[in-house]
């Protein structure tokens, strides 16, 4: 079985040096836990490190960690069938519509407990937010006269769908919005959940977040960059997880395939190159498991050629490694890829300590 080794003191290292930062720039960080599908291990160690909150998107998540101290957030807008589900694992969620927030009033009161709610605001990236000025205005203040709910602040989302960046103007416009939003309500937001890992950039340009007053970091725990220009933090590590998989046919093969060509497993129809015969390794690790586009070959005299739901072709003619039935092949991976070989049943996962 192909496996998946997360360094958990490199990780401890990133949490640290990116809650300096945050601290250095007046922010407060939730932990977000979906990228390694909430591993208590890793979420324990996000506690233990100056976290006090931690956020994801899955109901079955939040329940795998509702042992362990602190906060939770659920991230992604509550469906109305989980309410319930919502109140009772998460202390606070994110919401932009008032049908949704009815709900969860309902679900708090039933449950005699108050949820707490931040409201997302469209910033340009148009995922989720209230975009209109007249809605804004006036799920403001339904939500505020909900029983079982607190309207705890506003929220913002940023580098997810069409990879909008957070700049200066744009925080300058979301702290225009929650001085508006505490105008309305005629008192003073608690929280300004400004964005995620995108926003760590500018604090480390020593730029100030204007009123944001948190920040929601999965990826730059994991990976030791900020996400709007993929830049590494400094003092952070980015080879927190490695695989390994096993060579499981070798041969040398032509690269130009015969026959008439349709479309591949993927639905997709591919294209070729024509490099003679090359000396390929199959591995036990497939699209199954993760988008093998997120896999980088630890042996840089291999590439990867391609794949199937099942299996990994490497082009390993140049590598100098005696590679054999049964070798061991390494590799790194995206952020993305890290989150597809956690969420795998089919993936061994280890923790070195």
């Amino acid at each position: 079985m192909p496996t998946l080794t997360a360094d958990l003191g490199k990780i401890a290292t990133n949490v640290r040096e990116i809650r300096q930062l945050a601290d250095a720039g007046g922010v407060t960080l939730a932990g977000v836990t979906k990228g390694i599908c909430a591993e208590p291990q890793i979420a324990e160690l996000f506690l233990q490190n100056g976290i006090e909150t931690l956020a994801d998107s899955r109901i079955q998540n939040l329940h795998r960690i509702r042992h362990l101290p602190g906060r939770r957030m659920m991230l992604r807008l509550p469906a109305i069938n989980e309410a319930a589900d919502t109140v009772e694992l998460a202390d606070v969620s994110l919401v932009s519509h008032i049908d949704t927030a009815i709900a969860l009033s309902s679900a708090a009161k039933m449950a005699r407990s108050r949820h707490e709610v931040i409201l997302m605001v469209e910033m340009g990236d148009l995922r989720e937010g209230i975009a209109d000025e007249d809605e804004f205005e006036q799920t403001l203040l339904e939500i505020d006269r909900l029983s079982g709910l607190h309207l705890l602040g506003l929220g913002a989302n940023f580098c997810c769908m069409y990879g909008v960046r957070p700049t200066p103007e744009k925080l300058i416009a979301l702290e225009e919005l929650s001085m508006r939003a505490e105008s309305i309500l005629n008192r003073k937001l608690e929280l300004i959940s400004a964005g995620n890992s995108s926003h760590l950039g500018l604090l480390s340009g020593d730029v100030q977040l204007g009123r944001a007053t948190q920040l929601r970091i999965g990826e730059a725990f994991l990976t030791g960059v900020e996400t709007a220009h993929g830049n590494p933090l400094p003092g952070t590590h980015p080879d927190c997880f490695h695989l390994t998989a096993e060579v499981i046919e070798l041969n040398s093969k032509p690269t130009l395939p015969c026959g008439d060509i349709g479309l591949n497993s993927f639905g997709e129809r591919p294209s070729f190159t024509d490099r003679g015969i090359r000396k390929r390794a199959i591995c036990n690790i497939g699209q199954l498991d993760v988008d093998l586009r997120q896999l980088i070959p630890q042996d840089k005299k291999t590439s990867i050629i391609g794949g199937s739901s099942d299996h990994l072709i490497l082009d390993i003619e140049d590598s100098p490694s005696d590679y054999r039935i049964g070798s061991q092949v390494s590799f790194s991976m995206t952020y993305a890829g890290i989150l597809g070989l956690m969420s795998s049943p089919y993936i061994e996962k280890r923790m070195s300590k």
